[in-house]
């Protein structure tokens, strides 16, 4: 049996946004993570090097600096995500309905719309917890697997994109 068009209906979570960035650029949040892990590593290598006396006031400063950074990197996204929602509080009491046919992807939104076809999208990626249809290394549509009543639904929604888009990327 061939799908010919699926629609998937949500509404967004403030913290999805982020956990979807995480899947669309994973090399930048292996990159965030690196700082805190080289301070602590630094100040490893420095005590037997200058003697533990010697490197307590250096080991004591990295190792401040890479908790101070370990914990911005964890502060960040909670932060981010409470202030969109005390801003734009519209964003995730709205319903979104997105569909897939064979002119494209249709996008509404309470009173805004908009339609893409498939050679605005370049690819898809998917996890566990997100199918990200995408244009380069934007994201077009970032559609939650909680949004399917069952892995039917999510496979016809995937199969109509699979026809018209090549493979994720590994």
């Amino acid at each position: 049996m061939v799908v010919e068009a699926a629609t998937v209906r949500f509404t967004p979570q403030p913290d999805e946004s982020s956990r979807a960035s995480r899947l669309m650029h994973p090399r930048l949040w292996l990159l965030i993570r690196l700082p805190p892990l080289i301070a602590f590593l630094l100040g490893l290598i420095l005590i037997p090097l200058l003697g533990w006396s010697e490197a307590v006031p250096y080991v004591l400063f990295l190792w401040a600096m890479g908790l101070l950074l370990l914990g911005f990197d964890l502060l960040v996204p909670i932060i981010s995500r409470r202030q969109v929602v005390r801003r734009y509080p519209q964003l995730f009491d709205t319903e979104t309905v997105i569909s897939v046919d064979g002119d494209g992807l249709h996008h509404t939104r309470g009173a805004s719309s908009g339609v893409r076809g498939w050679s605005g999208i370049t690819d898809y990626i998917e996890n566990d917890e997100f199918i990200v249809l995408r244009e380069g290394h934007l994201a077009v549509a970032v559609v939650p697997k909680r949004a399917f009543h069952d892995a039917q639904d999510q496979h016809a929604f995937v199969s109509v994109v699979v026809r018209h888009l090549p493979a994720p990327p590994r």
